[in-house]
């Protein structure tokens, strides 16, 4: 059974779509037994990067054992943001400064601070940077998807499809140099050396 009919029954949302001439189709489902449909507690069609096609989510309820904290590495593309490096900049001085003056550190555990004190900073920094940009993937998600609403709905001539298939496009393109991004940090964690790149 397909997974986005069993949440929204009433719901009508397309999955591809073409501009030029106008044309909406529900091309794309994610289709699940019936011992799964039971599990699955969210459906969702949502804009796709680097495609006419939308994105199909589906959240199925699992048990699974909670992570443990894991390793931290540090992103190296932070390096290139001159916010991130003058961050750490000053707490490498504050960090120097604080303890200048202490004769009972040595060298050793001065420098085991320095980098104690950096990869707090790091941290933080990443989970700041992560929530912007994640706040920022939904409200271009949520853009998109209204403006496609939009299309759908309303009785629009050509002009008007046009004016709005080009706010479209520019939200879509940021919203894939997210994605992109993403995609580069998960294939940094996981070694992976290639991926499909459409």
């Amino acid at each position: 059974m397909d997974a986005w009919r069993l949440l929204h029954p009433e719901t009508n949302r397309y999955t591809w779509r073409q501009r030029h001439p106008k044309v909406q189709c529900r091309l794309d489902f994610f289709l699940v037994s019936q011992s799964i449909a039971y599990t699955t507690t969210h459906a969702e069609i949502s804009p796709g990067g680097k495609s006419d096609h939308s994105m199909i989510t589906l959240k199925i309820s699992i048990h699974s054992n909670p992570w443990g904290p894991g390793v931290w590495k540090l992103n190296t593309s932070f390096l290139i943001e001159m916010s991130y490096v003058n961050q750490i900049k000053a707490t490498i001085q504050e960090t120097l400064d604080e303890y200048r003056e202490d004769d009972s550190v040595s060298p050793t555990l001065l420098w085991e601070m320095v980098k104690l004190k950096v990869r707090e900073k790091s941290l933080l920094y990443a989970k700041t940077k992560k929530k912007q940009t994640k706040e920022r993937e939904i409200d271009l998600e949520q853009t998109i998807a209204k403006l496609e609403e939009e299309i759908e709905k309303r009785n629009l001539d050509d002009a008007q499809t046009s004016h709005i298939g080009e706010k479209i496009y520019k939200q879509k393109r940021e919203f894939e140099k997210i994605i992109e991004e993403r995609t580069k940090g998960a294939m940094l964690r996981s070694k992976t050396k290639w991926y499909n790149k459409v």
